[in-house]
């Protein structure tokens, strides 16, 4: 009787192992193979070509090299005055801290640097969006903070001084630990805890914007 052979059923794992699609950039069709996979914006799935991928990592590594150091420390620090320039305005004008303008702050910074640099982007531009974004803010507070001291001793004491008044007399007057009073109220409107959160924020975002780019897998 002659012997049955086992018939044998090739079994492949994965139900798109063979399936094929478009390279998201030069829409060249891969296999499974050759693929690369990643996250888009909306979550959804986005694949590439080796080739594709080859080409985006050097794009994104030359994001880094050579940056306009000098050119970007002159945009940044014009966008850190209009920036100081704003938040002071916004919050005379309304009397409010609005976490959403500090953010539109550090993202202007953020952006100068970049856009300063020669959309160039890397560690070295986070630190100086960093503190540029850190000396606005400061710059602002402190002349929020001489506008309201001056209205206060309009109001109180009838005494006319302007925001500048004050600045002066801190600069060049120390009579009675009158700097060190100023200080301590100027540091003690500053220390709150929104006004620390929203100085966060802003901080945070400047840094985040010249940060460096690299393809993120799924």
């Amino acid at each position: 009787m002659p012997k049955k052979e086992a018939a044998v059923k090739t079994i492949q794992m994965g139900s798109k192992v063979e399936e094929k699609v478009p390279c998201s950039e030069c829409k060249k069709e891969v296999g499974a193979q050759e693929r690369h996979v990643f996250k888009g914006k909306s979550n959804t799935d986005i694949y590439y070509c080796d080739s594709c991928v080859e080409k985006i990592n050097e794009a994104l590594a030359n994001e880094t090299k050579n940056p306009n150091i000098i050119k970007a420390v002159l945009v940044g620090a014009m966008a850190g005055f209009i920036g100081t320039i704003g938040w002071y305005l916004f919050v005379i004008l309304t009397q409010y801290q609005i976490g959403y303008i500090g953010i539109a702050l550090g993202w202007l910074i953020g952006t100068a640097y970049v856009k300063g640099a020669g959309e160039k982007r890397g560690h070295q531009l986070q630190l100086l969006a960093a503190i540029t974004t850190l000396i606005s803010l400061l710059g602002a507070d402190l002349f929020i903070f001489t506008h309201f001291s001056a209205e206060y001793f309009n109001s109180e004491f009838g005494i006319q001084v302007s925001s500048l008044d004050i600045i002066l007399s801190f600069l060049v007057d120390n009579t009675e630990g009158m700097r060190s009073l100023f200080l301590q109220d100027f540091l003690s409107s500053v220390a709150s805890p929104i006004g620390l959160l929203i100085w966060g924020i802003s901080i945070f975002t400047a840094y985040s914007i010249p940060k460096p780019r690299v393809l993120s897998t799924k």
